[in-house]
């Protein structure tokens, strides 16, 4: 039985375990199980849930970083905003490509009417095309929006 309540974490997880087999070739058999891991909302009262922290993208949840030659530095923020009236918890952000870095909020409570920002950057070296995406997995306190994904977008001119 898979308890994620003694993972002791939140957002994407994916974890790995063997099993023996009577298989002569490989006997140890490895399995991942992966899931997202969000707080259960699901007996908040509707006074409870609108009492609840908020979290809100002003300058919105998609980013475009422009154009950049390959090689440079992107480093993207989202400004977000605690619209709720309970303190807002930025319980993970996880980058979507492991070559890219979460910068998080300074805080990791963000009071009623406070706001705060999470970043992303990542090196280009190698990396051209039109149209390049990268992404952020956020797992909040909101219950709304307990999972949410920002995207940021540009393109790469290759080096000549």
């Amino acid at each position: 039985v898979y308890d994620a309540s003694k993972r002791n974490d939140y957002g994407l997880i994916t974890d790995e375990f063997t099993v023996k087999t009577d298989d002569d070739n490989i006997p140890d058999k490895s399995i991942q199980i992966g899931a997202t891991i969000i707080d259960d909302f699901s007996k908040l009262t509707s006074e409870k849930r609108a009492d609840a922290a908020k979290i809100v993208f002003p300058n919105h949840e998609t980013m475009d970083f422009g154009t950049v030659n390959e090689g440079e530095l992107v480093k993207v923020n989202f400004e977000f905003k605690n619209d709720g009236k309970s303190p807002l918890i930025i319980r993970k952000a996880t980058p979507g490509m492991d070559n890219s870095k979460i910068i998080m909020p300074d805080k990791k409570s963000i009071a009623p009417g406070e706001s705060g920002n999470i970043g992303i950057e990542f090196d280009t070296k190698n990396l051209r095309g039109v149209d390049m995406r990268r992404t952020i997995m956020v797992t909040t306190n909101d219950p709304n929006r307990s999972f949410l994904i920002l995207i940021i977008k540009g393109n790469i001119t290759p080096k000549q």
